[in-house]
C-alpha cells in the first residue's frame, strides 16, 4: 500500500488475512466499553490497593473475589489488544500484522510485566496463606511487602486518560465536556488525598510505641471511621477549612510539612483548571449579552419606539439559546480546512437518512450506489429558522426540496380549504389542520420549473433539509444509464400525476402527494421501466429531459390551469406554473 494515496480516516485492512473479521475499530462501542470496563478495575485497584497495604479494610469477605475479577479481565486485555486497530497520523490501521508490531513495541511490555507480577504475588500469597495454616505464625512485614507489591498495577492508570479521550469525542455539547473535565480534577484531587490518607494513617499506624494523632481514636473507633478522619484531615490542607487533628511527633509533622508544600503547588493548579472551566462556561452567555447590548445600542441611536424595541429584545432573549444551540456546518470556519475526504463523509451520515426519505431517491438508489453520496455531499445542507421567519414566500421559484426534521411549520396557500396547514415534527397541533409529513415540499420542482404556490414560515425554532435543485440537475447526468433512466420515467409519472389532479379540479401545491399517491406511483414506475428503451447514445442531459417533460405537461393541459394558476414555464420564460 502507498500511504500518499489514502484518503485521510480511511480505514486499512488485509483482505487476506485470516484474523481481520476480528479486529476492533479503536473507536467503535465495544472498544468503549471494554475501556470503561478497565478503567472501573484501575479505579478500584487505585482505591482498594492503599488501603490493604496499610490494613484498613483488613479481609472483608464482600470483596475477596474482586481481584482474582480483575486479574483476569487483564489477562483477557493483553490477548484483546492484539486486535484493536490504532490511529497511525490521519488513517486507522485495521491490519493485524501492523497492529501486532504496533503493540509489542509499545504498551505490550508494560502490561505483561504488570500480569507476571500479579501472578508471583498471586502465588506468593497462597504460599503464605498455606504457611500460616502449618505453622500458625504470620509475618506482617511479609503480608504488607507483598500488597504493596500490587502497586505495580497504577502503571495502568494510562487507560484512563485514553478512555477519557473517546468518551469526550463522543460528546456533543459544550457544557457538558466541561463538566466532564471538572469531574475528571475532582475525581483526581479526591484520588490524591485518598493516598495521603493512607500514609498518614499508616505513619501513625507503625508509630504506636510513640504517642499519635491516632492514639485518643484507636479504642472508640474502627479502622474505617479513624480512615475518614485521615481523609478529612488530608482534604483540610488543600483548603482553608479546620480540623482537630494535629501531628503528634516528629515523623507526623514532617510528613505534614511536606504536605503543606505539596498542596501549595496543587491546589493552584486544581483552582486554575475549575477556573478555567467555569470561565469556558460564562463565556458561551458572553456572546448573548454583547449582542443585547448591540441591539440596546443601535435603538437607542436609531431613537426606536419602547413598544418595538421590547418586543425585539423579548424575541432575542426567547429565540437567542435556540439558535445558537442549532450549529450547522457552514457556523463552524474549520470545517472548511477540514479534508474533502472526511467531510464526503460527514455529509453522507448527517443527511443520508434523511434523503432516503424521499420516495423518489430510495427506490432508485440501489441503481447507482454512490449517486446518493453525491448528492449528500454536494446537493444537501440544513437550514435553522426562528419562529415567524419564512422558508420560502408564495411566487418564488422553487429552488430547493424542502425536508422540516425539527420544530413546526405552518403552510398557507389561498389553494387549501381553511387557507393553512401546519407540518409538525413535534408537539400536537393546535386550532390548524394537522399534516403529517410524508414527503417533501415542492418535490415537482425536481422535474419542471416550479414556483411556490404559498408561504411556509416557522412557527417554533425548526430545522429543515433543503435539496438543491441547480446541484441535482448538474449530478443526475453523471448517474448511471439505469438510473437516469429510472428517474426519467419517475418523473412522467410524477408529474403525469399533477396534472391528473389538475384535470380533476384539486390544487396542486407545494405539500407532498398523499402516501396512497406515491404508492401508486411507485408501482406504476417499477413495473415499466425496465422494459423502457432508452436511447443511450443520445443525450444525457437533464435539462432537455426537463424540458421534455414540460412539453408534454403543456400538451396534456392544453391551456388547463394547475392549483388555481397556469402551468407550465419552460426556460425561465412566464407562464404556467407546476
Amino acid at each position: 500500500l502507498i500511504f500518499s494515496s489514502l484518503q485521510v480516516g480511511e480505514v486499512v485492512i488485509d483482505r487476506t488475512s485470516k484474523v481481520q473479521a476480528f479486529v476492533i475499530h479503536p473507536q467503535s462501542l465495544l472498544r468503549l466499553f471494554w475501556g470503561l470496563l478497565g478503567c472501573i478495575f484501575v479505579l478500584y485497584d487505585a482505591v482498594m490497593i492503599p488501603l490493604d497495604a496499610f490494613d484498613i479494610i483488613g479481609d472483608a469477605e464482600g470483596v475477596r473475589f474482586v481481584p482474582y475479577i480483575t486479574f483476569s479481565y487483564w489477562i483477557l486485555d493483553l490477548v484483546f489488544q492484539f486486535l484493536v486497530g490504532f490511529e497511525d497520523g490521519n488513517i486507522v490501521e485495521m491490519r493485524p500484522q501492523r497492529i501486532f508490531r504496533h503493540y509489542l513495541t509499545g504498551w505490550f511490555l508494560v502490561d505483561l510485566s504488570i500480569v507476571v507480577t500479579d501472578i508471583v504475588v498471586v502465588v506468593l500469597e497462597l504460599a503464605f496463606e498455606a504457611h500460616i495454616l502449618t505453622t500458625g505464625s504470620r509475618s506482617l512485614r511479609a503480608a504488607r511487602f507483598l500488597r504493596i507489591c500490587r502497586l505495580i498495577r497504577l502503571a495502568r492508570m494510562h487507560r484512563l486518560g485514553q478512555v477519557q479521550d473517546m468518551v469526550l469525542c463522543r460528546i456533543r455539547t459544550e457544557t457538558t465536556a466541561l463538566l466532564a473535565k471538572l469531574f475528571h480534577l475532582l475525581v483526581l484531587i479526591v484520588l490524591i488525598n485518598h493516598y495521603i490518607a493512607c500514609v498518614w494513617y499508616g505513619i501513625a499506624a507503625e508509630s504506636m510505641d510513640e504517642f499519635t494523632w491516632v492514639g485518643p481514636f484507636v479504642d472508640e473507633h474502627s479502622n474505617v471511621e479513624v480512615y475518614t478522619m485521615a481523609l478529612h484531615w488530608s482534604l483540610t490542607q488543600f483548603t482553608p477549612a479546620t480540623n482537630n487533628i494535629a501531628p503528634q511527633n516528629s515523623r507526623e509533622r514532617a510528613f505534614a510539612i511536606c504536605i503543606v508544600l505539596f498542596a501549595l503547588v496543587m491546589v493552584s493548579s486544581f483552582i486554575s483548571g475549575v477556573t478555567n472551566a467555569a470561565t469556558r462556561i460564562q463565556a458561551l452567555n458572553l456572546q448573548q449579552l454583547r449582542e443585547e447590548a448591540s441591539i440596546r445600542q443601535y435603538m437607542r441611536r436609531h431613537g426606536i419606539s419602547a413598544d418595538l424595541a421590547s418586543r425585539i429584545q423579548r424575541f432575542v432573549k426567547r429565540n437567542y439559546k435556540a439558535r445558537m444551540q442549532q450549529f450547522q456546518e457552514q457556523d463552524i470556519p474549520f470545517f472548511r480546512e477540514v479534508p474533502e475526504s472526511l467531510r464526503r463523509r460527514l455529509h453522507e451520515e448527517v443527511y443520508m437518512p434523511h434523503l432516503k426519505s424521499n420516495r423518489i431517491l430510495c427506490d432508485s438508489s440501489h441503481l447507482d450506489k454512490t449517486f446518493l453520496g453525491k448528492v449528500c455531499h454536494h446537493a444537501m445542507s440544513e437550514v435553522s429558522h426562528l419562529p415567524l421567519q419564512d422558508v420560502f414566500v408564495d411566487g418564488m421559484d422553487a429552488e430547493q426540496v424542502y425536508l422540516p426534521t425539527m420544530g413546526s411549520l405552518v403552510y398557507t396557500s389561498t389553494y387549501l380549504k381553511g387557507g393553512r396547514v401546519r407540518i409538525n415534527s413535534g408537539s400536537e397541533p393546535e386550532g390548524l389542520e394537522e399534516r403529517s409529513i410524508l414527503g417533501w415540499l415542492s418535490e415537482l420542482s425536481l422535474f419542471i420549473h416550479f414556483a411556490h404556490c404559498g408561504q411556509l414560515a416557522a412557527e417554533t425554532s425548526c430545522q429543515v433539509m433543503e435539496l438543491n435543485v441547480k446541484w441535482f440537475h448538474l449530478l443526475i447526468p453523471s448517474a448511471e444509464t439505469a438510473l437516469f433512466e429510472s428517474m426519467r420515467l419517475f418523473a412522467i409519472y410524477f408529474v403525469g400525476y399533477a396534472e391528473s389532479q389538475v384535470e380533476e379540479g384539486l390544487p396542486v401545491t407545494d405539500l407532498p402527494f398523499d402516501q396512497d399517491a406515491l404508492d401508486q406511483i411507485a408501482e406504476r414506475h417499477s413495473k415499466t421501466w425496465h422494459f423502457s428503451r432508452y436511447n443511450r447514445a443520445g443525450t444525457r442531459n437533464w435539462n432537455e429531459l426537463l424540458q421534455a417533460t414540460q412539453l408534454y405537461v403543456e400538451h396534456r393541459t392544453s391551456g388547463d390551469r394547475l392549483g388555481g394558476r397556469t402551468s407550465g414555464r419552460s426556460n425561465g420564460s412566464s407562464g404556467n406554473r407546476s
